[in-house]
């Protein structure tokens, strides 16, 4: 005889497992990331925003909430009516990049976050997000004179590390929601260098250089948002992290391996405090929302490849939306929510040419609601312009289509019925 829980809706089992599936295969699926040079610093480029709704709004998200839209950083943002939601993101990106290389252009597609949260009871919600911290994608050629023909250099790195934030979300009062997660770090990030001679003789053998690190620590989570009538602003702290870090390095000699040995890295890796502060005012149908988020990796202990190398990063965005008024039946076009914004970032590591390299983004996008307006599909679109100084000749220009999911359960039977 199966037993049933008296309070769980159909499909919720459903709606469970569905949650956890993304998340894991999040988890196991590179983000997509368009070659970049610029992701070749330190751990890669920082990713600095939570779905397709915060890109919309120029990265401004963190007080501008939403009780549709998961936000993947910041627990506290969790709320709104007792309903189970489930949350995918998606990007599709196509960069041009110049650098010592020339130009080249590449496409990518992938997953870049899933979230699932459910209801416990009066204003608590616990739930899991899965998001991006560093990606790095690149890979380039270069040829210098040789007594063949050109001897050929391929340099390449790929991955990235993320994060898992298993949290709840609380009301505090009647204005102040707190957010509190553990906050597991992990990811791989590898490194390889190729020299071939193309045309040379036989016994000329190419030679491989691959070193893959593994990086696995803990850290914790809290984030506020306070709201008082129009305004509402909110604060989101991540706590610095000392993980692990396991090192492969594979040197090969044409097909023989020489050399393959895995140890525990004995010098300091570190990820640094992260602070976000966010102001949003809503004025009738519309939300405008400031954001600053600061990483404070200047003061975090590095290997030896990185000393001197990284610095405060830091990023700017504002944002706006626009909610039309719409009764229940109308059509879909008087229902669809209108969002725009901008943001200015400084990356955290100096490039080669010990510049700090920035980059500059215009966005905008539309909420498609759905499911009689409690889940909704997300897009947004992003123009952005990345470089250092001149002298690096290191510059990018890149479009992404973002887009975000988040479908919704009611929680309760007796809700359900309600609705």
């Amino acid at each position: 005889m199966r037993m049933k829980i008296k309070y769980l809706p159909n499909g919720l089992e459903s709606v469970f497992k569905v949650g956890f599936a993304l998340a894991a295969i999040f988890i196991n699926t590179p983000t997509a990331m368009a070659h970049s040079p610029l992701s070749l610093l330190g751990y890669g480029l920082q990713q600095e925003s939570s779905g397709a709704r915060a890109w919309a709004m120029g990265t401004a998200s963190l007080a501008a909430p939403d009780s549709l839209s998961l936000h993947l950083f910041a627990p506290a943002l969790w709320s709104g009516a007792k309903i189970a939601r489930v949350g995918l993101s998606l990007d599709f990106n196509h960069t041009t990049a110049q650098d010592n290389s020339g130009y080249r252009g590449s496409d990518e597609a992938g997953f870049s976050g899933a979230a699932f949260v459910i209801p416990l009871g009066f204003d608590i919600f616990a739930g899991i997000a899965a998001a991006p911290l560093t990606r790095m994608n690149y890979e380039y050629t270069t040829g210098q004179p040789g007594i063949w023909n050109p001897m050929q250099i391929t340099q390449e790195g790929i991955g990235g590390i993320s994060q898992v934030l298993l949290g709840v979300s609380f009301l505090v009062g009647g204005q102040l929601r707190l957010g509190v997660a553990a906050r597991p770090i992990f990811g791989k990030i590898s490194y390889l260098q190729k020299i071939e001679f193309p045309g040379a003789p036989s016994e000329t053998y190419a030679s491989t250089l691959t070193y893959s690190d593994r990086y696995k620590g803990f850290g914790a989570h809290i984030s506020g948002m306070w709201q008082s009538g129009e305004w509402t602003s909110a604060l989101s702290l991540n706590t610095p992290v000392r993980p692990e870090v396991e090192r492969r390095t594979n040197l090969r000699f044409g097909s023989a391996t020489d050399f393959d040995t895995t140890t525990r890295q004995p010098d300091k890796y570190e990820l640094p405090w992260d602070i976000g502060i966010g102001l949003g005012k809503t004025f009738k149908e519309h939300l405008f929302s400031s954001e600053l988020a600061w990483h404070n990796w200047k003061a975090v202990d590095t290997p030896p490849e990185l000393n001197g190398r990284l610095r405060d990063g830091w990023r700017i965005g504002l944002g706006w939306e626009w909610k039309p008024y719409h009764q229940p039946l109308d059509p879909l076009h008087r229902t669809l929510i209108y969002r725009g914004g901008t943001y200015y970032q400084k990356y955290y590591a100096l490039s080669r040419g010990g510049w700090q390299p920035a980059r500059f983004g215009l966005t905008g996008g539309i909420g498609i609601p759905y499911f009689h307006s409690k889940s909704r599909c997300d897009l947004a679109l992003e123009l952005a312009w990345s470089g250092a100084d001149r002298s690096d000749a290191v510059f990018e220009r890149s479009v992404a289509l973002k887009i975000a999911f988040n479908h919704s359960e009611i929680w309760f039977a007796k809700a359900r019925e309600k609705h």
